[in-house]
């Protein structure tokens, strides 16, 4: 009886000669593309090579002989590789991706938009890598995580004394920043206080710590996200109408994962070799399951069922029976 897991470790393939500079190859992009030792390195170890699978051949055949979607030359799209989890084999993904190589060459404000879990992070970190800052610091602030009462502090800094359990002076996020990159996640999160004080931040190119009288000079480059929709919430005056222009300088859109499901089978891939367990297949039914879910959580939620099923796995496959009743529900 024919094998019906669909296996995501895969034996290797016949290769050609890289794309990038025709090099003997060790090994595929996400693309299914040839890549050199020195490409490959440079790809951050990213592998999309699988098993053949019947009931899956069409999925998988489809989504590995993909050639790169691009409206200008393979060079310049060479130059900005993805990160490790930043996986792009769709167009809307090979949209943004083009579009964070484009805003990472300046300062421009950037604001990242899309729901929850479907990683506005990662898209920060990557316009922070493609950038002339990106030997300098990236600090990742979530706004929706710090106490109201502390978020001027926490942000700018504070002096000894100047309240209550200010034992010491600390510097705030955006003095770390210095010269780097600054990321404020839930952003539509913070207090109208807070926000005059970003506002003069944008403005002046300046802080001040809480308790100072002295302002210190900052040079950062600032990324905001949001899983609302901010131009809505100004609208509505629930947000600094000011302080949206100055943030939206440029606005990205992350896709949910129901926009770009042919990655699946790639993000299945990542996510097991991220989790590290003895598990590197999935049964051809839970893929068919998975390209039939919608995915309210995005990637987040897909990562948290495949977590749970390698629990449950026996063996190195997972089976219908791994999952959660609320993702088997849609067969």
């Amino acid at each position: 009886m024919q094998d019906s897991s669909f296996d995501l470790s895969g034996p290797e393939s016949s290769l050609q000669m890289c794309i990038r500079c025709t090099v003997s190859p060790v090994g595929l992009n996400q693309l299914g593309e040839s890549l050199c030792e020195k490409c490959f390195s440079a790809y951050r170890g990213f592998r999309c090579q699988y098993g053949g699978n019947t009931r899956h051949s069409i999925t998988v055949e489809n989504f590995l002989n993909q050639r790169p979607i691009h409206t200008k030359s393979r060079e310049s799209v060479s130059e900005i590789e993805p990160l490790p989890g930043f996986l792009v084999g769709s167009r809307v993904m090979q949209d943004l991706l083009e579009k964070v190589a484009k805003v990472a060459k300046s300062d421009i404000p950037v604001l990242i938009q899309g729901d929850t879990g479907t990683g506005k992070e990662l898209v920060a970190q990557a316009i922070h890598t493609f950038s002339p800052r990106v030997s300098r610091p990236f600090v990742p602030v979530n706004c929706s995580t710090i106490q109201s009462d502390l978020a001027e502090s926490e942000l700018f800094g504070h002096e000894r004394g100047s309240f209550t359990g200010a034992e010491q002076k600390t510097k705030g996020f955006f003095i770390e920043a210095n010269h780097g990159t600054i990321f404020l996640d839930e952003v539509h999160d913070m207090l109208p206080r807070t926000q005059a004080k970003l506002l003069r931040v944008l403005e002046k190119g300046e802080v001040r710590s809480v308790g100072s009288a002295k302002t210190s000079n900052v040079n950062v480059r600032l990324i905001t996200a949001a899983n609302v929709d901010l131009y809505r919430l100004f609208k509505t005056s629930k947000f600094r109408q000011d302080l949206y222009f100055r943030l939206a300088g440029a606005i990205l859109e992350v896709p949910t994962l129901e926009e770009r499901k042919e990655e699946i089978p790639s993000l299945v891939k990542y996510i097991l070799g991220q989790l590290s367990t003895e598990v590197f297949a999935v049964d051809s039914r839970v893929m068919d399951v998975f390209m039939e879910y919608k995915w309210p959580g995005n990637i987040r939620e897909l990562r948290q069922v495949l977590w749970q099923a390698t629990v449950f796995a026996e063996g190195d496959t997972i089976e219908l029976g791994h999952l959660p009743r609320r993702i088997t529900s849609v067969v």
